[in-house]
């Protein structure tokens, strides 16, 4: 059982910069071409949430989802976020702590999910109900 929710980076391996640079070598593939420089949509922001075990952000262009890390920005990696064509702020709970020590006492990995609209008392109740302290 694993002690950790998953973000990019523990996934990964490597920082949000280096894995830009292969997302730009990936995306030119595709015949799209990313600029050097990160452009963000100030006026949008996308909420995080848990999958399995991973933090990630669902794309709202093509309903794809992507890893995600606190304070990093999401480009979809599968439309690129296309329709905008700059970046997005992943906005993450403040209770991000709480949610991941809850999630983490679940056995098995495919339960350890979370969404936005859910309480930490609707963990709890869950976790309870599966007989897990």
């Amino acid at each position: 059982m694993a002690n950790h929710i998953l973000t990019a980076d523990i996934y990964f391996g490597e920082p949000a910069h280096v894995r830009y640079e292969t997302t730009r070598i990936r995306a030119r593939k595709s015949k799209i071409i990313l600029p050097d420089k990160i452009e963000v949509d100030e006026s949008m922001e996308l909420e995080a949430c848990v999958n399995h075990g991973r933090w990630i952000v669902r794309c709202p262009w093509c309903n794809s989802s992507s890893f995600a890390n606190e304070n990093e920005l999401f480009l979809c990696e599968d439309c690129w976020n296309e329709p905008i064509n700059k970046h997005v702020k992943a906005l993450f709970p403040c209770e991000r702590e709480q949610i991941e020590e809850l999630l983490i006492k679940r056995p098995r990995v495919e339960t350890r999910n979370w969404e936005p609209h859910e309480d930490m008392f609707n963990l709890e109740d869950e976790n309870k109900l599966h007989g897990v302290d």
